[in-house]
């Protein structure tokens, strides 16, 4: 699967898990994330998203016109909060952690004869492949990690590249401390190493709070799946696991000059298949192969 697959994957993924988290908690983050999912993912933006965010524009017009105050799509939508409460986006920053490492594990649950502190240990410290491939799309864009090649001398000049370059990183930083996320991850996303960002950084906390939280949580948490069972649509996400050598990696090399290859070693090789998953696996490799896919 290459790179421009995955990222329609995961966009996907995260726009269903924004559209299930608003419905349950109403927190406008999810409106903005679902929106900037379908933004780098390439997709029409989810009509329940722009619903939102319509009427909290027309809310905003109609305050602005009836009190001549300033208008504030941010105040209309909820982002905006008062002292002493908290930001949407950090009340989301939990569950945004730990929603992709519960739906690993359920995945490995279902597809893999594993207990479950076997599976989150094998999630806990696998890296956090999405949320890398995110910070890579943020970090290309920027043009960060890219050399000035001679023959870009008709388009730009090294200079202009160079400045260029520059306010790409002063604007990536701004991202990085603007994310939410714990020093740790941030400090690794500063050195450019989004690839060796863990589920188990993210999280922040440790192994054995993981899965006592994932007893807690992760077992009640329910993985959008369309028109097909929970159970169908965890095993296709398996099959996608093994399809990607660097599925539940401990360690991934990205490799952005050889076509955003990716290399590492799943870590699910030590798990045996269920034989309905393994049945299943079999016959979509099958397919894959005679259309050469």
């Amino acid at each position: 699967m290459g790179m421009f697959e995955d990222r329609k994957n995961a966009a996907c993924d995260r726009i269903m898990y924004c559209e299930r988290a608003y419905k349950e908690s109403s927190n406008p983050y999810y409106v903005v994330a679902a929106l900037d999912a379908a933004h780098w993912g390439e997709f029409t933006p989810p009509e329940w998203a722009l619903n939102v965010l319509l009427d909290a524009n027309r809310a905003a017009m109609r305050r602005h016109v009836e009190t001549g105050e300033r208008i504030s799509i941010d105040a209309a939508l909820g982002l905006a909060v008062g002292r002493g409460q908290r930001a949407p986006e950090h009340l989301a920053k939990k569950e945004i952690a730990e929603r992709p490492a519960f739906v690993l594990v359920k995945t490995i649950l279902a597809c893999f004869d594993a207990a479950i502190p076997d599976a989150c240990e094998v999630v806990y410290y696998a890296v956090a492949r999405d949320f890398a491939m995110e910070w890579q799309e943020i970090a290309d864009f920027h043009s960060l990690g890219r050399e000035w090649k001679p023959d870009w001398s008709n388009l730009i000049s090294a200079d202009e590249w160079k400045a260029r370059q520059a306010q790409g990183c002063a604007e990536f930083k701004r991202e990085v401390l603007a994310c939410g996320e714990n020093e740790a991850v941030q400090k690794k996303l500063m050195g450019h190493r989004w690839w060796e960002i863990l589920h188990g950084d993210r999280l922040g906390y440790s192994l054995d709070n993981f899965i006592e939280r994932y007893y807690r949580f992760g077992t009640k948490s329910v993985v959008p799946s369309g028109r097909v069972s929970e159970q169908q649509m965890l095993m296709f996400k398996g099959h996608s696991l093994l399809m990607t050598p660097d599925g539940c990696a401990t360690s991934v090399t990205y490799r952005h000059q050889s076509g955003y290859a990716l290399q590492g070693v799943s870590a699910l090789g030590k798990f045996k298949m269920r034989s309905d998953f393994e049945d299943l696996h079999r016959r979509l490799s099958k397919v894959g192969a005679d259309s050469g896919l």
